[in-house]
């Protein structure tokens, strides 16, 4: 039993794209600890993202390792409940003998832009009705018709298909029902999105049996306890286990992000703008996804690389080995005129998603001169990626609101906040403690009864701005000209870098 007279205490834990986030939380969403452990991609031909499943459950264990270490003893005794998130998109093939057949492909994998193009010439008119969603490479129905087509042997080794967030969940606990969410399942493309049942006919198309396809649960579902070896190790009593989601899903919720209209600017290895609506687009070029609060959906437009691209600039030209000060970058920034000096970048190093849709681009520097330093490249990636959101947001048919939230770890930027407000042209809102990992720990609370609704969560959470970043707008007229010039540079490189990309 738990100690009583004490609050209860909630874990999240997000298993992301580069590495794993576990939060402590209470029921009022603030966070008592973090832990941390990475875990690296692996690039086996140009366009190719995998990683290995062992990977993630390591860092799992071992940012939890971090996270109860610093909780005192009472404090582990009031631990009631855990739960997780991760990207969607991303599909762990189990054989029969409970062992990944073969690395996961990631979401911003490229190899499977030739299936994407069938799927929709063969079977659009039934995705879009069943899914409201168009394929991508970004969708696992793709990725799965490139291995039923390159690697059979793996999808006819295939006795179940876990989402990336479960797989690791299922290493908690002792009884682990084969299942995922609502939300995490809409990200396979296999899904009805109207009935939350398997699509028979799309799940053929993948070369999979309906037995492979997980039951599909609401995100607070309970699906067990911590394993009892777990919990002796960290030295916990009674923990649930629920269910979770996805990480953009988890993260509005910490933001408190759940009503119409309101919209989240996300700067994490990828890039967002996610609305929040009561309604589905019309448009199938928005990708949409159910929110976790029932009824409620978010749509989403993206952009492939935008952390990703800083820290590609920081381990590729900036150090020579060791950690990216990423402080230190900011510091150079702030100190380098907004435009960098007439230097222009397109963050296009693995294709792109939305608006443009198309996995060979490749990304450019422009206007390369002898007075640029590493600053002015630093600042142009950082202004890139910023217009690269601006343009996600065009397929938008309203604009976005005066005011959004900037989530993901470039909000912890000193300037990016900054670039953001400025070339958008909104005031930009940035929160604290609203990571996936805090999310899906609001998730725990619900599921264990700490909170009583998803909804009352995401009001407890609402709120936490640190602070308002308002737009400059002595710099309208230069960004508002930049853009269109960035507009313009994505245009007429994009028939080169097709080229490059086949050499």
């Amino acid at each position: 039993m738990q100690m009583t007279g004490e609050p209860q205490l909630y874990v999240g834990i997000d298993i992301g794209t580069s590495g794993c986030k576990a939060s402590v939380i209470d029921a009022a969403a603030y966070v008592v600890a973090e832990g941390h452990a990475g875990y690296r991609s692996y690039h086996p031909q140009p366009g190719w993202v995998e990683q290995h499943p062992a990977d993630w459950v390591a860092a799992a264990f071992a940012a939890c390792d971090d996270v109860f270490g610093s909780l005192t003893v009472t404090q582990r005794a009031t631990v009631a409940a855990i739960s997780f998130s991760a990207p969607t998109h991303v599909a762990v093939l189990v054989g029969g003998d409970g062992v990944p057949v073969r690395p996961a492909i990631m979401w911003n994998d490229q190899r499977s832009a030739t299936q994407a193009e069938e799927l929709r010439r063969t079977d659009g008119a039934h995705i879009a009705a069943v899914t409201d969603n168009a394929p991508t490479p970004t969708w696992t129905l793709a990725q799965l018709r490139w291995l039923a087509e390159n690697e059979p042997g793996a999808i006819d080794a295939t006795q179940q298909l876990w989402f990336m967030k479960d797989w690791v969940r299922s290493h908690f606990s002792a009884t682990a029902p084969f299942c995922t969410d609502r939300v995490d399942a809409q990200g396979a493309l296999l899904l009805d999105v109207h009935t939350h049942e398997w699509d028979p006919t799309l799940v053929a198309r993948a070369g999979l049996p309906m037995s492979a396809m997980p039951e599909v649960r609401e995100p607070t579902s309970v699906t067990g306890a911590l394993a009892p070896e777990l919990a002796a190790r960290w030295g916990l009593e009674s923990v649930s286990v629920t269910v979770g989601t996805t990480d953009t899903a988890a993260e509005l919720l910490a933001a408190g992000l759940a009503g119409h209209g309101d919209t989240a600017i996300k700067i994490a290895t990828a890039g967002n703008v996610a609305v929040v609506a009561d309604s589905r687009p019309t448009d199938k070029r928005v990708l949409c996804y159910e929110h976790v609060v029932p009824g409620v959906f978010y749509w989403n437009s993206a952009t492939s690389a935008a952390a990703a691209s800083l820290r590609w600039l920081g381990e590729s030209m900036l150090v020579a080995e060791g950690p990216v000060d990423f402080a230190e970058i900011d510091r150079k920034v702030a100190q380098t005129p907004p435009g960098a000096d007439g230097l222009l970048f397109t963050p296009y190093l693995n294709g792109e998603r939305s608006p443009r849709f198309d996995p060979a681009l490749r990304a450019t520097f422009a206007g390369i001169s002898a007075r640029h330093s590493w600053p002015h490249f630093a600042r142009a990636v950082m202004e890139g990626v910023a217009f690269s959101l601006r343009d996600a947001a065009g397929l938008y048919s309203a604009p976005l609101p005066p005011a959004v939230a900037l989530i993901g770890g470039g909000a912890r930027s000193a300037v990016w906040p900054r670039i953001v407000a400025d070339v958008l042209d909104r005031d930009v809102s940035v929160l604290s403690e609203c990571d996936s990992s805090v999310g899906a720990a609001l998730v725990a609370a619900v599921g264990a009864g700490g909170l009583p609704t998803l909804i009352d969560a995401a009001h407890v959470a609402r709120g936490r701005a640190s602070r308002t970043v308002k737009p400059d707008p002595d710099q309208r007229e230069l960004y508002g000209s930049r853009f269109e010039d960035y507009l313009s540079l994505a245009e007429t490189t994009a028939q080169i870098s097709h080229r490059l990309g086949r050499s």
